[in-house]
């Protein structure tokens, strides 16, 4: 299963989509698109990490990309970077009053795009919220709630340690995590609790997520639990 960040790459350029791609496909699941309008068809079907943006694109521009995710509540909180040509100052400008995390000019060394891009995602995902699966985890308040159909907010109800434990298994999506693994990272190694507690508190978090989401959460047989986002229905 693949665990590597998803990173959306808006660019036109096929030269360029080429080696951008092959400079981050080691340690980035990179999805291509060229232009603004294909953009948001993937950006609707998938959730990102983050979104590489270059400005100048044959139909729309990086900015309107960038507007446009921020527009949208379930994406807003998206690292942006812009990856461009462009070396005006007052382009860099533009793209950071839209909201861009970081602004990088063409041609860029590998190893600092690689490293600009983990930092934004690391910081991304111990500041605010971070999405999975529909699932929106605002981590300065250790709450958890997702869109209804109305586009309403529904808030999960979980308790302190049932927020680390489900917050534990997202930060390590796909990976079968041992039950005494989140003993030690949820209550700590000096504290006394039975491996039970564990799967009590995954089926009160299972009964509170409701029939759908608790569908992503997974029982490993003779292990513990992991974290997988559900296949979309095809149309």
């Amino acid at each position: 299963m693949n665990n590597k960040p998803k990173i959306l790459l808006v660019e036109d350029e096929v030269s360029h989509q080429l080696i951008i791609s092959s400079a981050l496909k080691k340690h980035f699941d990179v999805v291509v698109a060229s232009n603004f309008d294909e953009a948001k068809i993937i950006l609707y079907d998938n959730e990102f990490s983050l979104a590489l943006l270059d400005i100048m694109l044959t139909q729309g521009t990086g900015y309107d990309v960038c507007e446009f995710i921020k527009s949208k509540q379930n994406m807003e909180s998206m690292p942006i970077i812009f990856i461009t040509s462009v070396q005006d100052v007052y382009a860099k400008v533009k793209g950071f009053e839209l909201g861009a995390d970081d602004y990088i000019t063409k041609p860029c060394d590998p190893l600092e795009l690689r490293a600009r891009i983990s930092s934004k995602i690391e910081k991304a995902q111990h500041h605010g919220n971070v999405i999975f699966g529909g699932l929106i985890f605002d981590i300065e308040t250790q709450t958890v709630s997702y869109k209804n159909i109305d586009q309403t907010d529904f808030n999960v109800d979980l308790t302190p340690i049932e927020f680390k434990l489900l917050y534990y298994l997202v930060k390590h999506k796909g990976q079968s995590v041992k039950r005494e693994d989140l003993l030690s990272n949820i209550w700590g190694d000096e504290t006394h609790v039975l491996e039970r507690s564990v799967d009590t508190n995954v089926a009160s978090i299972r009964k509170k997520l409701g029939q759908h989401f608790s569908q992503m959460l997974k029982s490993v047989h003779s292990v513990g639990y992991k974290m997988v986002e559900l296949e979309k229905k095809a149309a």
